[in-house]
């Protein structure tokens, strides 16, 4: 089954967005090295070009190097929040680099772990995810910028899964779903948590327990959500959605673990699952 992209952007409109982006991107590396902000900027607007450069040319080898470069920041960003601002060295843009500079207190949180993991997983990233699991959960819940509970139970889960722990990545994930219902939420918004949130964790359900045709049907789920929600209102013109990052790293996991499921996306360029 594939699930298709419903937006659809005029060739010359993503050429020109694509070469835009491709500057602001370069002026970011640039600026990453001593600026924490522009790293910060990076892990969003990384997976915006892949996005747009996916619409111009889904196979472009350009793409999976863009989804390392947002990993790459955060992890670099989390980093140097661990350091106090000390010179850091690691890749960034797949190239050995130094950074500096501590980051404000409230740029350090639950969702841009999360965002990290994600995109280092899809990214096949081994190093950032060592890294980032350095950062703990109990670091992440002081931070100002607050997160739902779920979060950071799905923090733990990811980290019991990267360390091959499927049985404690289950009972965190357990947790992680009974804090989705509307009474636990503080921060989120109850529709991106039914439509975003909770397929992604059934979907990690089916994969640990490894059961394939559940996992494929909880996929198919994940996507067609996907889909809908950046296909509403105003989010419709969100660039952030053409590329559902979340989806994809379950795909790696699935495949890294023998698991390949009967459907495709054009939200998953299939560059991203060449390996």
């Amino acid at each position: 089954m594939h699930v298709a992209r419903q937006r659809v952007i005029e060739r010359r409109h993503a050429t020109a967005l694509n070469a835009t982006y491709e500057k602001t991107l370069r002026r970011l590396l640039e600026r990453a090295e001593t600026k924490p902000y522009a790293l910060a900027t990076l892990i969003a607007d990384a997976v915006v070009r892949a996005g747009v450069l996916a619409t111009v040319n889904a196979d472009s080898p350009e793409i999976p190097k863009l989804i390392r470069v947002a990993a790459q920041s955060g992890t670099a960003l989390f980093a140097l929040a661990r350091s106090g601002g000390d010179a850091v060295e690691l890749p960034l843009g797949d190239l050995p680099k130094t950074v500096s500079g501590k980051p404000d207190d409230t740029q350090i949180h639950v969702a841009r772990w999360l965002d990290t993991f994600w995109s280092a997983t899809l990214g096949r990233d081994t190093p950032s995810i060592v890294r980032l699991l350095e950062t703990s959960t109990d670091e992440l819940r002081r931070s100002p910028t607050k997160g739902d509970d779920f979060h950071y139970h799905l923090v733990d889960t990811l980290r019991a899964t990267a360390l091959d722990d499927p049985k404690a990545a289950l009972e965190h994930l357990a947790l992680a779903t009974a804090k989705t219902d509307s009474e636990s939420l503080r921060v989120v918004a109850i529709d991106r948590v039914e439509e975003i949130e909770v397929p992604v964790l059934a979907a990690l359900a089916r994969l640990l327990e490894r059961d394939q045709a559940g996992f494929g049907a909880a996929m198919r789920m994940v996507l067609e959500h996907h889909s809908r929600f950046w296909n509403e209102g105003e989010r419709r013109d969100d660039l952030a959605g053409l590329v559902c990052v979340r989806a994809g790293a379950l795909l790696v996991m699935a495949k890294e673990r023998g698991i390949v499921p009967d459907v495709t996306s054009d939200f998953v360029p299939p560059v991203l699952l060449d390996f």
